[in-house]
């Protein structure tokens, strides 16, 4: 399993059980390889605000994963800059993303939202000018986002 960074590798950039039942190629295009090659040293920040380690979830979703799995049109996971991810031995979703608003300027997210049962984070690509929104968002009952960290309902945790 070659290394892309200290911490990830290149399996879990791409894995997915979805597209290995659907028979999807989850491949990186090669336009994003520099992107994704970035975006896995902004994950070994994060994976060193936590000092535990991570289990990717969800990284790159091809075109066709992202279908699949009705996630959104403009969903920065095609674009290899979104990870969903766990950390078990840090603790809960929630708590992974209050440690990671402590560190808010220096990782200086796109997005970080907590899913409840994972954490969702992403970063613009390494360019000039980038201007990432250091958007705080949570996941309410029935499927839309709240601002800030909230349980299910709404309420500021």
């Amino acid at each position: 399993m070659p290394k892309l960074s200290k911490y990830f590798s290149w399996e879990e950039v791409t894995s997915s059980q979805t597209a290995s039942r659907g028979g999807i190629d989850n491949s990186i295009p090669p336009i994003l390889i520099e992107a994704v090659s970035y975006i896995a040293t902004r994950m070994d920040e994060v994976r060193e605000v936590l000092g535990s380690a991570i289990i990717v979830t969800s990284w790159y979703r091809s075109p066709a994963l992202n279908a699949l799995i009705k996630g959104s049109l403009n969903s920065q996971h095609m674009q290899g800059l979104a990870i969903d991810f766990i950390s078990p031995r840090y603790g809960k979703p929630h708590q992974i993303c209050k440690a990671l608003l402590r560190k808010k300027n220096s990782l200086n997210w796109d997005q970080l939202i907590l899913e409840h049962t994972w954490v969702h984070i992403s970063f613009l690509p390494n360019i000039p000018n980038a201007k990432p929104r250091n958007q705080v968002l949570s996941l309410l009952d029935g499927g839309k986002y709240s601002n800030g960290l909230t349980d299910k309902q709404g309420n500021l945790l």
